[in-house]
């Protein structure tokens, strides 16, 4: 079995909704998936980074760098040209090494899981949202909205009376409802939501759920609004919009370029094999 192969059997049999950072550096390469214009994990195209160079006239070493921007999971490949005497002939040899970004053990019930980690693997696999803790989820979600410069706060874990964050606007104070929930949120649970935000004193209120929302939940919603009280409902299509949008707004290539360079330059590179 040719290295290719075997990461490939590999990644078949590693549960995903366990594994999901890329601080490390993998051991198994080859040319086939350094060479790849695709992310091995959700097949999104890869972007380049800027190329790192170090050398001299006699030695020099250009990193190349690739990302993808879904899921972070990234690829570098090193060309050593070292120029040496053969025969009274000067001559160049090149070598080749490369890396890949390696899994980390992630545990979606672990509260003490670095957000940003966890934000990260579900763009990647949102469909494991449903195995998420439900008080991290609530706390993803208030770091999504907070990515998108809301000042939110996250209530405790009981006694919230049904408000699960609370996010500042002005002078308004919006309360935040999240339910991790495969079935479809009902007309009864907007009601339930309504009250709770009357009260309390908020001034709106935003409904998130990893499903979707019965029939009659928007034109609920709508009411309320007519009477004072508006609720922006997100169902599990809009929270991942939301999801992407605010990872875009924290991510910066060049720092994560840098902090590629740093695994690397603090590992080893394994020889390029085909």
């Amino acid at each position: 079995m040719n290295g290719n192969a075997f990461l490939t059997e590999m990644l078949h049999t590693i549960p995903y909704q366990n594994n999901w950072a890329y601080n490390d550096i993998s051991r198994l390469v080859s040319s086939q998936v350094l060479l790849s214009e695709s992310c091995i994990f959700c097949n999104v195209p890869l972007i380049d980074l800027p190329e790192d160079y170090l050398g001299d006239d006699n030695y020099e070493v250009l990193t190349e760098l690739q990302l993808c921007p879904n899921c972070g999971w990234w690829s570098v490949s090193q060309a050593h040209s070292d120029k040496q005497m053969w025969d009274d002939e000067l001559e160049r040899m090149v070598f080749l090494y490369g890396g890949i970004g390696s899994l980390k053990e992630l545990s979606l019930n672990d509260i003490n899981e670095p957000l940003a980690e966890i934000r990260q693997y579900l763009i990647g696999k949102f469909g494991d949202r449903f195995v998420v803790n439900p008080k991290v989820f609530e706390n993803v979600v208030a770091s999504v909205f907070r990515n998108l410069d809301q000042n939110v706060v996250v209530t405790a874990y009981s006694g919230d009376g049904g408000i699960d964050a609370v996010m500042t606007d002005g002078s308004d104070l919006v309360g935040v409802q999240v339910k991790r929930y495969k079935s479809k949120i009902e007309v009864e649970q907007i009601r339930a939501f309504a009250g709770a935000l009357y009260l309390h004193g908020y001034s709106r209120g935003v409904f998130v759920t990893t499903s979707d929302y019965q029939a009659g939940c928007k034109r609920t919603a709508r009411l309320y609004a007519e009477r004072g009280l508006p609720i922006q409902l997100y169902n599990a299509q809009n929270f991942y919009s939301a999801l992407e949008l605010s990872h875009y707004n924290t991510h910066s290539n060049w720092a994560t370029r840098e902090k590629i360079l740093s695994i690397v330059q603090n590992s080893d590179l394994h020889p390029i094999f085909n």
